[in-house]
């Protein structure tokens, strides 16, 4: 079967593909995950909604680095002992900036409010977040003193209650009092209010302005000197909008991580035996696990007969392609692909095909690359 696909080239000069389970030290997949095309093709064409496409991704790079970083984190509170004080612009917006009011020099043992080995950049806001804080415990006490003064109004309602059941509920005494409760638990909601609004202006307004930032060492895996071939094949009209609008393609991974030297066309592919005898992969590549598992794809150094007593090897990968958003969350689709080199077509690619028509193994027959769809 012949059909046509689309196939961009890409270079970048630097890339990470970010491993989304690793922190301190954040790994790089060796190239990039499905998701990442996709979206920035979806990116490229303004999209707004999915739409379906198959991608196959295979390439090189030249090296791979591992480049230190000074990592920022906001604490969900704000600690009197350690990292850094600092006013935000707005609490309800960390990216609109901060300004640092004191730095605790040791690990342990520091003290913003009582200026224990701190480093103070702002004394005039440092005298202020103590002012502020201090008022923690003032609420705190009149929060008690209030809720002795409310217990004891309910208990005025007790009685008031264990009275008015001797009463005819018929009565003016039974209404009025009905009216006598009402009016406590008026006054009781009253002081709630006013505390609570009170508090809220004094206190909690501006103390959630003040946080508690962290920095510490980290790293990036960074692959240098990448080259990336990616096949797509879709309905005809998503192919005609990405050549429309390929140049909008900026980068693939971060958003710092450029795209140049992009190469694009309408390829021919095919899984007729005759097109891929002796045709061996030149770059590395994602390939779908059962293609290995079923001898559609074989090691370059073993024959199709030889297949069934050695395994094809590669780094097995379960990547990100697309989502769905459940319980206002993403909810990716995981394909579970090899990382291999080194591979030439296997056997029965034919049929692998027919039973695998969302997937497939191809050759590009304009670039004698093997493709496979996923």
């Amino acid at each position: 079967m012949k059909n046509s696909v689309l196939r961009l080239k890409l270079h970048q000069n630097k890339a990470h593909y970010r491993k989304e389970e690793t922190v301190n030290n954040k790994m790089t997949y060796p190239l990039p995950t499905y998701s990442m095309i996709i979206g920035a093709i979806h990116n490229a064409c303004n999209y707004k909604e999915y739409r379906p496409m198959d991608i196959s991704i295979q390439g090189s790079y030249e090296s791979i680095k591992r480049e230190i970083y000074t990592d920022y984190c906001f604490l969900n509170s704000v600690m009197d002992d350690r990292g850094i004080l600092v006013k935000l612009n707005n609490p309800d917006l960390l990216e609109n900036g901060y300004k640092v009011i004191a730095k605790a020099l040791k690990s342990q043992g520091n003290s913003f409010k009582k200026r224990i080995t701190i480093e103070i950049c702002d004394e005039k806001e440092l005298d202020e977040y103590i002012r502020i804080s201090d008022l923690r415990i003032k609420f705190q006490e009149e929060n008690s003193s209030i809720n002795q003064k409310i217990s004891t109004k309910k208990d005025e309602i007790k009685k008031i209650k264990q009275e008015q059941k001797t009463k005819d509920k018929k009565s003016d005494e039974y209404k009025n009092m009905s009216d006598k409760i009402n009016e406590i638990n008026d006054e009781i909601k009253k002081i709630k209010d006013e505390f609570d609004e009170r508090r809220k202006v004094e206190y909690l307004k501006p103390i959630s302005y003040y946080a508690s930032l962290t920095k510490s060492i980290k790293s990036y895996e960074v692959l240098y000197g990448v080259d990336l071939v990616i096949h797509i094949r879709s309905d005809e009209e998503t192919l005609n909008d990405i050549k429309k609008n390929y140049h909008n393609i900026t980068s693939v991974g971060r958003s710092e991580d450029f795209v140049d030297n992009i190469e694009i066309s309408f390829v021919n592919i095919s899984d007729e035996e005759d097109s891929f005898k002796h045709i061996k992969s030149k770059y590395k590549a994602y390939v779908d696990k059962e293609a290995v598992e079923n001898k559609a794809i074989i090691k370059s150094n073993l024959s199709a007969h030889k297949v069934n007593f050695v395994p094809t090897r590669g780094t097995t990968y379960y990547i990100n392609k697309n989502y769905v958003i459940e319980n206002n969350k993403r909810v990716f689709e995981k394909k579970r692909v090899v990382y291999l080199s080194g591979y030439e077509f296997g056997l029965n690619i034919s049929q692998y095909n027919y039973q695998n028509k969302a997937k497939g193994i191809y050759i590009d027959i304009d670039n004698k690359d093997i493709v496979s769809f996923l």
